[in-house]
């Protein structure tokens, strides 16, 4: 299963307000609250491929679908990722302004771990 980490400003969509939606089998994406909080809060699945983002008529910017499936029992600070030596090669901290980037397996496992498991 192909793990990733989507990020959202949390006052712009965040995990609680994916939560209230409701959810769908886990998928292996991480829920990132960029711009003012940098962590990861939770676990979204992907329900369907990415559409062209209504609003762009030039065909850049796509749209995705991600129901939320769980909070991490304890936020992951980007700075605590970031100072771990398994975690410091991930892309979000080489291409930060990526708003959807992939997650090798180990990692996930290690911020799973490390942020104390998921609460459904």
């Amino acid at each position: 299963m192909p793990y990733g980490l989507v990020k959202s400003e949390p006052s712009y969509g965040s995990l609680a307000d994916h939560m209230a939606v409701g959810h769908e089998p886990w998928d292996g994406v991480f829920f990132y609250h960029s711009v003012t909080e940098k962590k990861i809060v939770g676990t979204v699945d992907v329900v369907w491929e990415a559409d062209p983002d209504g609003p762009d008529r030039g065909g850049k910017f796509f749209s995705i679908d991600v129901p939320a499936v769980a909070s991490l029992a304890r936020p992951g600070p980007v700075t605590e990722i970031k100072s771990n030596p398994k975690l410091e090669e991930m892309i979000l901290f080489r291409q930060g302004r990526l708003s959807v980037s992939p997650v090798r397996e180990t990692r996930w496992q290690e911020i799973i771990t490390m942020t104390g498991g998921l609460q459904t």
